[in-house]
């Protein structure tokens, strides 16, 4: 004997769940579950032309697709009632929805508005409140506007990476959020979504942000070095024209570059002859420029050449150390003399 409980739920059914039950192979639960999906099924064979309203909409809840063999032109109030039940599922077998209806659509689901073609801007703007900041949103909105992709990217930045062929304004919007933000990684890492142009305002905008540009052109490093003469360490093997652009903005800057280039150490100490002392390898006409306005450097060479020597010699003799003139000849102790001798003559 099957219990009340069971004999009432079963219903039409009982012949089968009589002989699941007697055949001990299914639970109560999942009889319960069968029941529920045998009566889906049924449902679903139904004409939905012979139902009620509410018949109607139960079963677009349960397939909206449903709402296509619907004959006859539907109302807008069923139409809000159909987008309600099916959670907004049904909009996109919807011909011809009217605004509030596909209004409705997208309060019940945003994605709704990849079924509208060519959304207006209030549409588009409505889908993305809806999401509040949902990286794809872009990508279901065709030809979104340019209002519209600011506010994504407002919301979001990563809903850039999604627009195609954004305007230079687009561009430059984002790329000056992520720096507000400070998120230097977004420029390091999408740097190529960018193009010349705009990199090229983004260091005139701030030339620290050269740093986060991976394989800044020349033209990006020189207006970079042209703003702040020590964005230079962040340049891997910088040109000897962009070197020379950072020393005459500070010729101190001379300190940080690498293997700077002969004419490049000559201009840093034309402007300030102490740079020499920033030199790790000085070349001689640097030596000899140098020494020319700092004659005791001729102290810090080891093995100085005979012409540096020379220099030092004629610029102040007693700048020259006894330990480097002790490792001469005798003879040419005697020509720095005679030199210094007719240079005294001369003066």
């Amino acid at each position: 004997m099957i219990p009340i409980r069971v004999e009432l739920f079963i219903g039409p059914n009982k012949g089968l769940f009589m002989k699941a039950i007697k055949k001990k192979r299914t639970s109560y639960k999942k009889l319960m579950l069968i029941n529920s999906l045998l009566d889906i099924k049924k449902s679903l064979k139904q004409n939905i032309n012979n139902l009620n309203e509410r018949g109607k909409l139960d079963l677009i809840e349960k397939d909206p697709a449903s709402i296509k063999k619907i004959k006859g032109k539907l109302n807008q109030k069923f139409l809000l009632k159909a987008i309600k039940e099916s959670f907004g599922d049904c909009f996109r077998y919807i011909k011809d929805p009217s605004l509030i209806i596909m209004k409705a659509a997208i309060n019940q689901n945003a994605y709704n508005i990849k079924y509208i073609k060519n959304p207006s801007e209030e549409l588009q703007l409505l889908a993305l409140k809806i999401v509040d900041g949902v990286e794809d949103i872009l990508q279901m909105i065709e030809n979104p506007t340019e209002k519209v992709m600011l506010k994504a990217i407002k919301d979001n930045f990563y809903n850039y990476l999604e627009i195609k062929n954004p305007s230079k304004e687009v561009q430059l919007f984002a790329i000056k959020l992520a720096m507000n933000e400070k998120d230097e990684d977004i420029i390091t890492r999408y740097g190529n979504k960018f193009s010349q142009e705009v990199l090229l305002e983004t260091v005139k905008y701030d030339s620290n942000c050269l740093e986060w540009i991976k394989n800044p052109s020349e033209e990006i490093q020189l207006i970079a070095v042209n703003q702040n003469a020590w964005t230079i360490s962040d340049i891997n093997y910088p040109s000897e024209k962009v070197q020379l652009a950072a020393i005459k903005q500070d010729p101190e800057v001379i300190e940080i570059i690498d293997n700077p280039t002969e004419a490049v150490q000559l201009e840093s100490l034309k402007q300030d002859p102490d740079n020499i002392w920033f030199f790790r390898k000085p070349t001689e006409k640097a030596k000899l420029l140098a020494i020319s306005h700092i004659p005791k450097y001729i102290n810090e060479l080891s093995n100085p050449s005979k012409e540096l020597i020379k220099q030092a010699y004629l610029k102040d003799k007693n700048s020259v150390s006894i330990d480097i003139l002790k490792k001469h000849s005798e003879k040419f102790l005697l020509e720095l003399s005679r030199l210094n001798t007719l240079k005294e003559v001369l003066n």
